[in-house]
């Protein structure tokens, strides 16, 4: 990913981000998964393509499961998840301190 002028997050080795200009791509990556996000389709294509050079890659398009977690694209663009993964959430946050939820809407 580096190759294609992607930069590792300092927060995680396994968070990749490219900005040229306008639009970003974010990358995570799990052993052999990953989740693409963009504001450019465009972008995420030609990512994709460079991938295609050296690895065998599928896409299945829209993200509806990943690491155990379902997600569903709200009618307005955002992503909603089930409960069981909201749930494993905020143990998370709770393992880490993050427990004011006025912390974790932020973003």
């Amino acid at each position: 990913m580096q190759d294609f002028g992607c930069k590792a997050a300092s927060e995680d080795d396994c968070v990749f981000v490219y900005k040229c200009g306008e639009p970003t791509l974010i990358i995570a990556t799990v052993v052999d998964d990953m989740i693409q996000v963009s504001d450019s389709q465009e972008l995420i294509y030609e990512f994709n393509e460079h991938l295609k050079k050296s690895f065998i890659i599928t896409d299945n398009g829209q993200i509806k499961f990943f690491l155990g977690v379902h997600f569903k694209q709200h009618p307005d663009g955002g992503f909603i998840t089930n409960q069981t993964a909201q749930t494993r959430i905020k143990r998370m946050l709770a393992k880490f301190g993050v427990t004011d939820e006025s912390e974790t809407n932020k973003c």
